[in-house]
């Protein structure tokens, strides 16, 4: 889930175009939705700064609504100037790409979360 349109699209095509079943979402909320629906994935790759829902609150109603879904998220994010955001990467478990990134980047690190 990204807030950027681009991003968020191109992402979902490189993956439908390896064979993967794709959810994506514009924000928080709209994601929160969706887990209630599937209810299991197997990666959550999830922007930090978006409005409404960002991916911190989102981190935390996961971790409390559907914990067997929290060890599963990739955080990407722009923003490493934010005080804020890089105390909350420094301080939860997931794995974390900076923006930009490259698709190999990507793969490597939604194999830490397989492993």
């Amino acid at each position: 889930m990204d807030d950027e349109d681009d991003l968020r699209e191109c992402v979902r095509e490189y993956f439908l175009r390896k064979k993967y079943n794709v959810f994506e979402a514009k924000n928080g909320a709209a994601a929160l939705k969706m887990i209630k629906k599937i209810r299991n994935c197997d990666y959550i790759i999830s922007d930090i700064r978006m409005p409404g829902i960002g991916g911190q609150e989102l981190y935390k109603r996961i971790l409390a609504e559907f914990p067997n879904l929290a060890d599963k998220i990739l955080f990407i994010t722009g923003d490493t100037i934010n005080n804020n955001t890089i105390d909350f990467l420094k301080t939860n478990s997931c794995p974390f790409l900076l923006k930009p990134f490259t698709f190999d980047e990507l793969e490597n690190h939604l194999q830490k979360i397989s492993a």
